[in-house]
């Protein structure tokens, strides 16, 4: 069991200690109690999952420009542990994106390689079947026009999108497509705790 009190069940005992250390009358049986907790503990879960992106997404986001070598953006993707980039134009307005899957695919991998095949690619060793002409810049790898979400999205319909799109993470724009942040699976989970959405 966890100890994270969302997930705690409160057991017919629990209640019947509880009314014993208050030590006044209430005029209220456990079982009644144990009901009108329960309603409220729903009508609080469902209160936490009534909440935009905004308030749930990450706000300091690195973004990128399509100039960029791809180099660079692998660079920023493993130094900073994350799995995509916004690209951004010179307003902050959402462009594109660049993932891992599209840096892999950049790499000229195709689906019967290995990943010692990836490795030896990305190390500079020739793989089979490897395309001939390569990407340079962000442009030339990246997904566009980016699949992004506004930023009072509820976030039940943003997990949804996650999941119908199988992406982890997109782009968060306010009304004017301006990259306010990025909403990912792992946002929703740390704020839902793994309730059901």
């Amino acid at each position: 069991m966890s100890d994270n009190p969302e997930f705690l069940e409160i057991s017919d005992d629990d209640i019947k200690v509880a009314f014993k250390e208050i030590r006044t009358y209430i005029d209220i049986s456990p079982e009644d109690f144990k009901i009108i907790y329960v309603h409220a503990l729903n009508h609080a879960r469902a209160r936490s999952l009534n909440v935009t992106v905004d308030k749930v997404m990450t706000k300091n986001v690195i973004s990128i420009t399509k100039e960029l070598s791809i180099k660079d953006a692998i660079q920023l993707l493993s130094e900073n542990e994350i799995s995509c980039l916004p690209v951004v134009d010179k307003n902050n307005a959402v462009a594109g994106i660049v993932t891992h899957k599209d840096v892999i695919a950049a790499t000229g991998i195709v689906k019967n390689h290995t990943l010692r095949d990836i490795v030896r690619h990305l190390t500079g060793v020739p793989t089979p079947h490897q395309n001939t002409v390569y990407a340079k810049t962000v442009e030339d790898i990246m997904s566009s026009p980016a699949i992004a979400i506004l930023s009072d999205t509820d976030i039940k319909d943003a997990a949804h999108k996650l999941i119908e799109m199988r992406i982890n993470s997109l782009p968060v724009v306010d009304k004017d497509n301006k990259l306010v942040g990025v909403i990912s699976t792992k946002d929703i989970v740390n704020h839902t705790g793994g309730m059901q959405l």
